[in-house]
């Protein structure tokens, strides 16, 4: 049987469904703002600056969560990078696996690149090394080099891997040089085209003397072993100092501003593309490379060595010209 509550009855059944719906509310409300039931945030990303250069050293990696401003060169180390890396990945006689973003270029030389779920803004190089790309978003294009010389029985094999031998060994001064002194190499490169011409008859009795010096000191063990890196080591500067100021115009005249070690290593890959393309050309491409190698002499190397005597080694400049002489009173 039904009964109908008194009014006094009613009253206190409604004050406790509304103090149960209050308490309710509350509840809700507290485990929403519970630091540890709150809505998860997506991370954020941790800044770093800085260019990251190993040579011969420990690995470099690059972990998610963090976004790195510069560029990464690694030289006979591994690198792995799940972050983002806004500039360059270079990896030299080592490995790259890439899972994060790279908005400037990746480049290996004799290098095992693997990218999986990754995105690079801009091209990818590969050079007689592998590499494995898989969900990869690519900006630009993809360059892949084979091994030269492979269709060459016997010495000319043998001259290819040489000549790619003696092209890595540049390659990795270039670099030594770029990361170490790029304030001298751009103080060369700036006086190159107002003392280019004074530079190659300077550089060519520097030239001269530097050979009867490592021919007089060669009879020694130490002496002349280092007399020949010096003189390898200043020439190459000179070089690279050129390179700078060619590569310099060329971005330029793209619409680009490259830094100096894109600059060098720009104008060194065109050289070092050509001297490749010649050695799979057998007999008729390795007068070709004679021709080349003469004129980068002529070109090249003796008017570095013009510019680093001139500039002291990237230290001085021009010297100031004359003040202008006053007009004469009437």
């Amino acid at each position: 049987m039904f009964v109908i509550p008194r009014p006094a009855e009613r009253r206190l059944v409604a004050w406790s469904v509304a103090l149960a719906l209050g308490l309710a509310a509350v509840g809700v409300a507290a485990q929403e703002s519970a630091p540890g039931t709150a809505a998860a945030e997506p991370p954020q990303l941790r800044v770093e600056h800085g260019d990251i250069i190993r040579i011969f050293s420990d690995d470099i990696e690059i972990p998610k969560g963090v976004e790195r401003h510069g560029s990464v060169v690694s030289i006979g180390s591994d690198v792995r990078i799940d972050g983002v890396l806004d500039g360059d990945a270079v990896v030299i006689f080592g490995s790259l696996h890439l899972t994060g973003e790279v908005e400037g270029q990746v480049v290996g030389v004799m290098a095992d690149l693997s990218l999986e779920d990754a995105s690079v803004h801009d091209q990818i190089v590969s050079v007689f090394g592998g590499l494995d790309r898989r969900n990869v978003v690519v900006g630009d294009r993809v360059v892949h080099i084979g091994l030269p010389g492979v269709r060459f029985p016997g010495f000319l094999k043998l001259l290819s891997w040489l000549r790619l031998a003696a092209l890595l060994l540049v390659f990795v001064l270039l670099v030594l040089l770029v990361a170490l002194v790029p304030e001298r190499i751009r103080a060369i490169g700036e006086e190159a085209p107002v003392r280019y011409v004074q530079a190659f008859f300077v550089g060519l009795l520097g030239y001269i003397a530097a050979w009867a010096v490592l021919i007089l000191v060669s009879v020694t063990i130490v002496g002349g072993p280092l007399a020949y890196v010096a003189f390898v080591a200043a020439k190459w500067l000179g070089v690279a100092g050129l390179f700078y100021t060619i590569g310099r115009r060329i971005s330029r005249g793209i619409g680009r501003e490259l830094s100096p070690f894109a600059a060098v290593l720009l104008v060194f890959g065109v050289y070092a593309a050509i001297l490749l393309a010649l050695g799979t050309a057998g007999l008729p491409g390795l007068l070709a490379i004679g021709v080349v190698r003469l004129l980068f002499l002529c070109l090249f190397e003796i008017p570095g060595i013009g510019l680093v005597l001139l500039t002291r080694a990237g230290t001085r400049g021009a010297p100031p010209a004359p003040p202008a002489a006053a007009p004469a009173s009437a």
